[in-house]
């Protein structure tokens, strides 16, 4: 069973800025929704967590494992975001106003283009199967849970479910949301998907200006 979340939200993800492997911080809102990610996750029985390198998959992280002192908690740099290359730090208004060439390219093939000096999702892929294979030979028949990234998490789950590549990259996640799939003698199945019921009726549910515009592009 892998249980796959994303991180909560940090100030970057409220202004639109790209994070990629830039090592930003919860924003209050982001830390108030690991929280309740935690209390949702207090009874859950889990084996082993996974997070990556970076300070906001890591905190999220926590959150979960106060509940679950004696789980063992391993940060890997190999989960960390998808590198965005020159243009961390932008929005995607900047980014088409300052690389229309490149921007253009990377929109009409989302997978295989990379930003310019960084990744594309393809590169990622093949930089997650090697984890993937680890994980589900270590822990077969437990409970996994990643705390990941939007692009991380978007081709891990792409990976595992064999969809095309173009549903792959264009598939969004809501901060703190929780993905679950079941794998079994080489066949995955879909439990539940983007998850955030921890959050409804709360005031830290609103999607992010970054999400809504990932949306607005497909």
């Amino acid at each position: 069973k892998l249980i796959i979340i994303r991180h909560g939200e940090t100030t970057w993800n409220s202004k639109g800025r790209i994070q990629g492997i830039i090592d930003t911080r919860l924003s209050k809102k982001g830390k108030q929704q690991a929280l309740l990610l935690g209390k949702r996750f207090s009874k859950t029985n889990i084996d082993v967590i996974y997070t990556s390198k970076l300070h906001r998959s890591i905190k999220t992280a926590q959150a979960i494992a106060k509940n679950h002192p004696k789980v063992p908690v391993i940060s890997l740099k190999t989960l960390n975001e998808i590198d965005w290359g020159i243009w961390e730090g932008l929005n995607f208004d900047q980014i088409k106003k300052r690389f229309p060439k490149e921007y253009a390219e990377r929109k009409n093939d989302k997978f295989n283009v990379a930003p310019p000096k960084g990744e594309s999702p393809e590169q990622l892929r093949q930089r997650l199967i090697p984890f993937l294979k680890n994980i589900l030979s270590k822990h077969n028949n437990q409970t996994v849970l990643i705390v990941g990234h939007a692009g991380v998490n978007r081709v891990l789950i792409g990976t595992i479910l064999e969809w095309p590549d173009k549903k792959t990259a264009e598939t969004t996640f809501k901060n703190t949301s929780v993905t679950i799939l079941h794998v079994k003698k080489g066949k995955s199945r879909l439990h539940l998907f983007n998850c955030i019921k921890h959050l409804e009726g709360t005031i830290y549910d609103k999607t992010s200006s970054y999400e809504k515009f990932q949306v607005a592009q497909k």
